[in-house]
């Protein structure tokens, strides 16, 4: 296996403090940065290295520790089930990496909006049981400690994300898993 092509950034990452700074690494972004764009959906996949070595076909991830899910796995070794006469008849013995991304996973997830099927009523209806159910949550206080207390990652540069991005990161973070949250509902609620 060899080293996984890293995929360029949109932002420069601070090696020093481990965050992303709100400075494009590609000069050519920062140049086109003024156009109108529009964008559908951050795409969240895998990254695998199809990989030919001359004889066998074998699938890696970016770094040796990579474990597919069974379902990458079973969707790679279906698409690649009889690629090696391909990879030979194109390549011979000739070794050759396919360097891709499979995705699927976040839109699968939300094929089925849990809001269509949502009555914003029943919210209404519960709403006092819902606030004595979020007045036992922790504070913020007390959940930072206990993260403290486990060694645990809890603020957005923990993860190398820059904190200038958390309101952006907010409003969509819910996308990724389907379920119905809070923030989920704040697309169909009015919360005064």
């Amino acid at each position: 296996m060899i080293e996984y092509q890293k995929i360029e950034t949109l932002y420069k990452f601070d090696n020093v403090t481990k965050t992303y700074r709100k400075e494009f690494f590609n000069p050519y972004v920062d140049y086109l940065k003024d156009n109108e764009w529009i964008a559908s959906e951050k795409i969240d996949g895998t990254n695998v290295q199809v990989e030919y070595d001359g004889h066998r076909v074998a699938f890696h991830g970016r770094t040796e520790r990579t474990n597919f899910p069974k379902e990458v796995l079973a969707a790679l070794t279906g698409k690649f089930a009889d690629s090696e006469v391909v990879f030979e008849q194109m390549f011979g013995d000739k070794p050759v990496i396919l360097f891709m991304e499979c995705y699927g996973g976040i839109m699968k997830e939300n094929e089925h909006d849990v809001l269509a099927t949502f009555d914003p009523q029943i919210i209404v209806d519960n709403w006092d049981k819902i606030r004595s159910i979020i007045a036992e949550i922790p504070s913020a206080e007390e959940m930072e400690a206990l993260y403290k207390a486990v060694g645990s990652k809890y603020l957005p540069e923990h993860i190398g994300i820059d904190p200038a991005l958390t309101d952006e990161m907010l409003p969509i973070s819910a996308a990724i898993r389907n379920r119905l949250t809070l923030v989920r509902m704040l697309r169909v609620l009015d919360f005064e």
